[in-house]
């Protein structure tokens, strides 16, 4: 990788400033961007020091693309209503999605910026997204390090003239890819199908946002599937000027983020039930892992003490250990031990978060229950995901102390539910 420049700290305070001014002038809620809040950014950038550049919200499918190839065929494609506990199965059942996944592209770009922290290209005056995020922009919202601001038809973006710049390379970010679940279950997915790709993108570096490669568990899965290939790390806070860019279709198909008072939709989501088992096979390949499951493993999905979403754990844990669980904290494992315990767990245990993950790895017949806050993001996701193993899931909804944001706001389990609820998922067994 090579920088072009550098960009003086009164020039980044000036850029701060009017990239401030102009958000503020921007309009929320219009179905366009009007001409005024064009005309304003317009004589704003002619003060920055970088580029500010209005681009077209375009799927793949209409994108000026050097070259387009198809990976894998439509498949079946599924996302799984959550089950709530004491529910009838059918209940939940009545909900779930079973449709055709499309097929699976790689797209070449020329001259495409990109971002670790999302999917998205920018290139030709194009804000180029996937098909269906593109087709599902009302319920999204889309971000990124050189994103200001976009409606469902433009997106005005800063483009830094003192540039990293690379040469050629297969894009790895993605929506929120610093969190396990994103990183595990959606941006690396993709390195499943490399050895689809065309003879002559097969050697091209894999362009990883700097996370990828801290010495931890992150970095553990990506060797894991990676293997020797060549790395090449992307700047976490400003965009990347790539030459030769390819771009692979995301095996999960969500929303791009949760618009304004929006929440997760089964109908919104969609898992390629073939890929994904595909790419199951091979992680557990490579780690050695079968299906065995440890008679009497019963885990407890645990968290070290967060100010945020505390709730009567003690207790909880309590009735949990009556039943036969034990604590584990995902962050003290390594991958390897984590992807070993889940392989072997008989049932588990966890608030809603992304130490679910995991359950990618667990053998069939597994069962577990989850708990969340009412509207806290309870989607489809680790349900799909258990979905690929045999394993079921059912969640408790809990009741937050206090008002919020559902994610962050404290919460009580209610000792005497949990513990029906516990009963409920061993009896699956």
């Amino acid at each position: 990788m090579r920088r072009t420049g550098t960009v003086g700290p009164l020039r980044r305070r000036i850029d701060g400033r009017l990239q401030r001014q102009s958000r503020a002038a921007l309009p929320t809620g219009t179905p366009r961007f009007s001409a005024m809040a064009r005309t304003w950014v317009r004589v704003l950038s002619t003060a920055a020091g970088d580029r500010w550049v209005w681009a077209r919200m375009t799927p793949r499918r209409d994108a000026a693309l050097v070259e387009s190839v198809e990976l894998a065929p439509e498949t079946r494609g599924i996302s799984l209503a959550p089950r709530m506990a004491f529910e009838p199965h059918d209940v939940a059942e009545r909900a779930d999605v079973d449709r055709p996944f499309p097929p699976v592209r790689a797209h070449r770009v020329a001259d495409g910026w990109v971002d670790a922290r999302s999917s998205s290209v920018v290139a030709a005056r194009q804000h180029i997204l996937s098909d269906w995020a593109y087709d599902n922009l009302a319920h999204g919202r889309i971000k990124g390090a050189s994103l200001l601001a976009h409606d469902q038809h433009a997106a005005l973006h800063v483009l830094p003239r003192a540039a990293a710049t690379v040469d050629r390379g297969i894009h790895l970010g993605g929506y929120h890819s610093q969190n396990w679940y994103h990183w595990v279950a959606e941006v690396l997915p993709r390195l499943s199908l490399l050895d689809r790709l065309p003879e002559e993108w097969r050697g091209m570096p894999l362009l990883v946002p700097e996370w990828g490669r801290r010495p931890d568990s992150f970095r553990e899965v990506l060797d894991l599937v990676a293997g020797q290939h060549p790395i090449v790390l992307l700047d976490e806070a400003r965009p990347t000027l790539v030459r030769d860019l390819v771009v692979i279709d995301d095996l999960i198909l969500h929303t791009p983020g949760f618009a304004v008072g929006s929440s997760p939709r089964t109908d919104l989501e969609l898992m390629s039930f073939e890929g994904m088992q595909r790419y199951r096979t091979l992680l557990r390949r490579r780690l050695g892992l079968d299906d065995r499951i440890e008679q009497g493993l019963r885990i407890f999905i645990d968290r070290q003490h967060d100010p945020e979403r505390s709730y009567n754990r003690e207790e909880v844990l309590a009735v949990a250990q009556g039943h036969g669980f034990r604590s584990i904290l995902a962050e003290r494992l390594s991958f390897r031990e984590q992807a070993a315990l889940f392989s072997r767990a008989e049932c588990i245990l966890g608030a809603n978060g992304a130490g679910w993950t995991n359950v990618l790895f667990a053998s069939p017949g597994a069962s577990g229950l989850c708990w969340l806050v009412r509207d806290g993001l309870g989607g489809p996701w680790f349900r799909n995901l258990a979905s690929l193993a045999g394993v079921g899931i059912s969640y408790l909804e809990v009741e937050p102390r206090g008002e919020g944001n559902p994610l962050k706001v404290d919460y009580w389990v209610d000792p005497h539910r949990f513990d029906a609820a516990i009963r409920e998922v061993i009896a699956q067994r």
